[in-house]
């Protein structure tokens, strides 16, 4: 049984961590079991250090370890969206046909950065009935830790595809919040595998 004489939001802010830490790691769900201890007997001070410790680690504290791939940098160099006169509100809403271009790039092999660019455009020959033309470009660079080997860091930021796309989504969804034919949301699009090209930067 576990007695400190105090509450766990009071022993959660001496740790410097949250009370559901607190609780997750009373319950035996984290790895490290610090506080296991009797009635009347205290918490010893070696006991107590490696809880700060860990309480700071599962905080992203100064003792956290960094994540294997870091984003550095996120900004669009291109936005552009225009409304359609002729779009009838009445008919097709889901005509619209997105052009899109992937690149991932090789920015320095020797600290594993790495830059993604995706484009994103309506095909204006193709679309029934858009209620909008647009085209947006959102550059991200990545950073990969130098333990992870080369393939597995192209990977990785290959996945991560996923994330700049939902950027540019967001991004749209915004320009065309007060568009006379309402918000435009991108949908599903797939992020085509692409070898990574040499390069020393955009």
């Amino acid at each position: 049984m576990l007695q400190l004489g105090m509450s766990r939001a009071e022993l959660a802010r001496k740790l410097g961590t949250s009370t559901a830490a607190i609780t997750a790691t009373l319950r035996g769900d984290a790895k490290v079991r610090w506080l296991e201890c009797h009635e009347s007997t205290p918490v010893p001070e070696a006991q107590l250090k490696s809880a700060v410790a860990w309480a700071k680690q599962a905080s992203g504290g100064r003792h956290a370890r960094p994540p294997p791939l870091q984003l550095e940098e996120l900004f669009s160099p291109a936005q552009e969206v225009r409304a359609c006169p002729a779009h009838d509100p009445q008919g097709e809403t889901r005509g619209t046909t997105v052009k899109q271009s992937f690149d991932l790039l090789v920015l320095d092999a020797s600290t594993n950065s790495y830059g993604l660019l995706l484009d994103i455009s309506s095909d204006d020959d193709k679309s029934v009935n858009p209620p909008c033309q647009f085209r947006l470009q959102a550059y991200a660079r990545f950073v990969v830790a130098q333990t992870v080997d080369p393939v597995t860091a192209q990977a990785m930021v290959q996945a991560n595809g996923a994330l700049v796309l939902g950027a540019l989504r967001e991004r749209l969804l915004e320009l065309t919040s007060r568009a006379p034919w309402g918000r435009f949301l991108l949908g599903t699009q797939g992020v085509p595998v692409l070898q990574p090209q040499n390069s020393s930067g955009i």
